[in-house]
């Protein structure tokens, strides 16, 4: 599982003032090295040849339709490798208003994506392959080879907007509750994945990370038996057990920011589960590339450095 790529198409940029004053104003997001980073993390998925590849959320920097289109031709090579590809949307990637181009000095607007799209785009990575499509929202259910059920939660807010917090709609929760349903009479594994928070996992960004109103979704959860929920959004690592209901949840920390990992799953039910995570070697990568870029050379030392200038440029303002 990997969350947070903030993919850029290349297309979008000639990689002058106005693109390096965004890129130097991120929250820590190496935007200059979305594309090195994206191809090193899934040669990386290819070796390892995983069940199955979650991608969840803000898989584009600014919810381009040319960036997701770009990623999603990516993530075919993926598939062609003979692994399944499964996304949902970030609070970045649907209806996305600063969805721009950078040209020489300025930022130029550009065509973002509805919900509609936005799965179209997506078709071959879960929604043409959803054994349950919910109608309110771009969530779905995916079923692996060994009959375990992804419950892909669309918790972001894009209706007059993108907005930063999550929700799940009411809508939603009435599909969810027949899935389950559905699943605990076949006897399935579930395990729920979303772009937002389940729980508390930060004390400075709860409002915008949480997704609201969570307690009526773990209680679902609980009461069907899902004890397992992966999120992203936080752009840090963390783990966190509820504290009134049996749910454990994992936060993936974002691929585009120190140290650049992604989640290695391993899942035998209920209580019964390994994860941990693993760094994109993009120095290795860029070896086999032939890459002459310096920072590529060393790339966990630069990236280490980019972060710790981001905190000191975030300290001072």
């Amino acid at each position: 599982i990997a969350s947070d790529l903030h993919y850029l198409s290349k297309e979008l940029t000639d990689f002058g003032n106005a693109f390096m004053e965004m890129a130097d104003k991120r929250d820590g997001q190496m935007v200059s090295y979305t594309w090195e980073i994206t191809d090193a993390f899934l040669d990386q998925v290819i070796r390892r040849r995983p069940q199955v590849l979650i991608l969840a959320g803000d898989l584009t920097l600014n919810g381009a339709r040319l960036s997701h289109e770009t990623l999603a031709q990516q993530l075919i090579r993926v598939e062609t490798a003979g692994i399944p590809v499964v996304v949902i949307p970030g609070n970045h990637d649907v209806n996305n208003s600063q969805a721009a181009s950078f040209k020489a000095n300025e930022s130029v607007p550009a065509e973002s994506v509805n919900p509609e799209q936005f799965a179209g785009i997506y078709e071959d990575f879960g929604y043409g392959e959803a054994r349950s499509r919910d109608p309110a929202s771009l969530s779905y259910v995916y079923e692996l080879t060994d009959g375990t059920w992804l419950l892909m939660l669309d918790s972001c807010q894009y209706e007059n907007g993108a907005q930063v917090g999550g929700v799940i709609r009411s809508d939603t929760y009435q599909w969810i509750d027949k899935v389950l349903e559905t699943a605990w009479d076949e006897e399935r594994k579930v395990i729920a994945v979303a772009h937002h928070n389940l729980l508390d996992e930060s004390r400075i960004y709860e409002d915008d990370c949480t997704i609201e109103h969570s307690e009526e979704l773990e209680q679902i959860l609980e009461e069907w038996g899902v004890t397992l929920f992966l999120s992203g959004h936080l752009h840090v690592q963390h783990y966190k057990t509820s504290d009134e209901y049996n749910i454990d949840e994992i936060v993936t920390s974002a691929m585009s920011v120190f140290p650049c990992q992604y989640g290695v799953l391993q899942f035998f039910g209920p209580d019964h589960y390994f994860y941990y995570t693993e760094r994109t070697d993009v120095s290795i990568w860029a070896q086999k590339k032939n890459n002459p870029d310096r920072n590529l050379h060393d790339f966990e030392g630069y990236a280490e450095e980019f972060l710790w200038n981001t905190f000191y440029k975030k300290a001072v303002e």
